[in-house]
């Protein structure tokens, strides 16, 4: 028994050994704060660029991503882990040479408006402490005021925006850090609602025409009947959210108030509609446009209905058709009601067409967008092919043989033979009569 009461009494003695040596060593190095999510650079002591150094953090080996460069150990992208006393070493000898306490933190935000003087104070040192001011690791060149532990940065603009780090002197130990975020109060943003599901429910959305440069969130509520609605903020789009109509073919208006929020102030946006007046459904879709074979001017265009609209059947709804040539202007229209395709009858011969469709709801709401366009050329005749020349086509060429007919009196070249021929018979008729 007596065994078992020393062993362990000598291990609580042991581990108060060495937390009280872990105290002793943090209380010797020196302290580096350090931003989450940040790349950290310790270095060792005051070696030269050249020096070989082994480091270890709370007496044991590295194992956090990083990089060694001579003297210096970088750390990347440091996190809450990253806590601790880290020791360098110094090759071959193995002496120590230097100790960092690091610590990583978050620093505060203050958020300031544009234009504003903004007074940056380090934490809660007294009037009198000395300090230096840093932006981003540089030394600050806005205009500015300095009064003991404060820092007076005068009518700031978006380029003040920073991480300001304040060391007091003349230690140069970093007694605070503050993330400085420049911006606007928000102004009333502007809302629409619409039903692309009815009658299931309706959406709406919200915008600010000036962003404010900082987080904004929105408070969203909707009433009907003087009851409030139960409101699902989308989980894709944070500017919008859906509501289900508590009841159908009601005529009480709705009333939807946005509320802008942000660090500098708020603002608010409230609208007030019917059911009737925001039901608008999502375009057709899978629109297709074909020639008709053997006929030049005609066109089958087939679409579906828009996906997102819940109930056709007891719901249906009617199309407007618009298609013309690319060569003209001029759009040509069809309204369709209860059917999902058309046969365009007039098409101008050998062009291409673009079409586009509409669709809204049989009894209530507006028309939807139109549909993404598709191009289409009537059906045409593939010309003939043209046959080739064979040797035996060719006409073998002739020499002009004599007249078949003696030529016409009054023709000048037959004169002149006619003449020449006389001559010839008078002279052999002369010939015959000597002998």
């Amino acid at each position: 028994m007596a065994n078992i009461v020393t062993s362990f009494c000598c291990v609580v003695l042991a581990a108060v050994v060495v937390v009280y040596a872990q105290r002793r060593s943090q209380q010797g190095a020196r302290i580096q704060y350090e931003r989450i999510g940040s790349d950290v650079t310790m270095q060792c002591g005051s070696l030269d660029n050249d020096a070989s150094v082994t480091w270890k953090v709370n007496g044991s080996d590295m194992k956090a991503r990083r990089r060694e460069e001579g003297p210096r150990l970088i750390l990347l992208n440091v996190e809450m882990s990253s806590n601790g006393v880290y020791s360098c070493f110094q090759k071959p000898d193995g002496q120590r040479r230097d100790q960092i306490n690091l610590r990583v933190g978050r620093a505060r935000i203050q958020y300031e408006k544009i234009g504003s003087d903004v007074t940056l104070q380090c934490g809660s040192l007294d009037n009198d402490a000395s300090v230096t001011w840093k932006v981003n690791g540089t030394d600050v060149k806005a205009r500015r005021q300095e009064e003991g532990p404060r820092l007076i940065l005068m009518n700031v603009d978006m380029s003040s925006n920073g991480l300001y780090s304040c060391f007091q002197n003349p230690d140069g130990q970093r007694r605070d850090q503050i993330n400085l975020r420049v911006g606007l109060p928000p102004k009333e943003p502007q809302v629409t609602c619409r039903s692309n599901t009815y009658p299931k429910g309706f959406y709406c959305t919200w915008d600010l025409q000036h962003p404010p440069n900082i987080p904004t969130d929105y408070e969203v509520d909707v009433q009907h009947n003087q009851k409030p609605l139960e409101v699902n903020r989308d989980e894709y789009h944070k500017n919008r959210c859906h509501v289900k109509f508590p009841e159908m073919f009601s005529s009480t208006p709705y009333r939807v108030n946005v509320t802008a929020v942000n660090a500098l102030g708020r603002a608010s946006t409230t609208v007030s509609f019917e059911e009737s007046s925001i039901v608008k459904p999502d375009p057709p879709e899978r629109v297709v446009a074909k020639p008709v074979a053997n006929n030049a001017r005609r066109l089958e265009v087939t679409w579906n209905s828009p996906s997102s609209w819940p109930d056709v059947e007891s719901f249906p709804l009617k199309y407007f058709l618009r298609y013309r040539p690319l060569i003209r202007d001029q759009w040509q229209h069809v309204e369709l009601s209860d059917s999902t395709s058309h046969t365009i009858t007039d098409a101008y011969a050998g062009k291409e067409y673009i079409i586009q469709l509409a669709a809204k709801d049989m009894e209530t709401g507006t028309w939807s967008d139109w549909s993404v366009a598709v191009h289409a050329t009537p059906w045409m005749e593939e010309p003939k092919p043209i046959t080739s020349t064979t040797e035996s086509d060719i006409i073998p060429e002739t020499t002009p043989g004599p007249p078949s007919a003696a030529p016409r009196a009054g023709e000048p070249i037959a004169a002149c033979s006619t003449l020449l021929w006389s001559t010839h018979l008078l002279l052999a008729c002369v010939l015959l009569s000597i002998m």
